[in-house]
């Protein structure tokens, strides 16, 4: 009963690692088509990303960070996500994969 509980426990945190990297994914591409092809953002795509995390930071008493800070911060949470949502995808066929193969 616990294996069945823990291996329930990996699969729907896969599931919700594959679902947080494809949104991103969609995001991103959301954002690009919009800043890049269609010009609907006034902004360029790295400014946009920039801007977005300067959003709300006039209230803050220290001054803001430089534009390599914010595309750095972005690109490390893009990079996590991703790597995440693929761990999720893996995992997810080669559990699809087990199953499978136990039922033949």
């Amino acid at each position: 009963m616990r294996t069945q509980t823990n291996s329930n426990v990996v699969t729907l945190t896969a599931w919700i690692c594959f679902v947080a990297g494809l949104g991103w994914t969609v995001l991103l591409l959301y954002a690009v088509i919009g800043t890049e092809l269609t010009r609907t953002f006034p902004l360029r795509f790295f400014d946009w990303v920039v801007e977005i995390q300067n959003r709300g930071t006039s209230r803050w008493p220290l001054p803001s960070h430089s534009e390599a800070y914010y595309l750095t911060k972005f690109f490390v949470l893009t990079f996590l996500l991703e790597c995440l949502g693929i761990w999720g995808f893996l995992r997810l066929r080669s559990r699809s994969k087990s199953r499978s193969s136990a039922r033949t």
